[in-house]
């Protein structure tokens, strides 16, 4: 019906501009709906993501990770395009291996399932202070951060939180 109305030489003077009027509004309307609508798909790893105006992100974001409940998300985006790696899906424990507050080292078997890389040659960082277990524990319970039970090995070194909160145990 609508190419009927618009279809060149049967129609013309006020006809033809009210079909055309008709369709510019129809297609307007139409992306006007599809402008506001928010999808849900699955990134390649199979992490539920919403897409939402052209912008992807996590569901459930980056921002929930324990870290993000004190430390802004810029701290940790000051050297590498953060951004475009977590519109891709990616979250922080994908490309870090992050052990306590030490010095995080790369996982590049992660880079390379989408990068052809060669060498991976970019500034690190790292975290050079001693962790404040106290200052946390007064806002997180230990589980917060530490997702996994650590089983204690026969005869292994006795653990002490007095000396955890003294940073014996880890960042230096």
């Amino acid at each position: 019906m609508i190419l009927r109305m618009i279809a060149p030489g049967k129609r013309k003077g006020p006809e033809m501009r009210g079909s055309r009027l008709f369709l510019s509004l129809l297609i307007s309307i139409v992306l006007l709906v599809l402008a506001g609508c928010d999808f849900t798909t699955e990134d390649r790893n199979g992490k539920a993501m919403s897409v939402k105006k052209g912008i992807t992100e996590p569901a459930a974001g980056i921002k929930s990770l324990t870290c993000f409940k004190c430390h802004p998300y810029k701290e940790f985006s000051r050297v590498f395009p953060h951004d475009l790696h977590i519109r891709a899906g990616l979250h922080c424990t994908q490309c870090h291996i992050i052990k306590s507050h030490k010095t995080h080292a790369l996982n590049k078997e992660t880079c390379k399932k989408c990068h052809n890389l060669t060498v991976l040659n970019m500034k690190t960082s790292s975290m050079p202070v001693r962790f404040n277990h106290e200052k946390h524990t007064e806002m997180f319970d230990c589980k917060d951060c530490h997702t996994e039970v650590f089983p204690m090995k026969l005869n292994g070194k006795k653990i002490i939180m007095d000396e955890i909160f003294k940073g014996k145990y880890c960042g230096k």
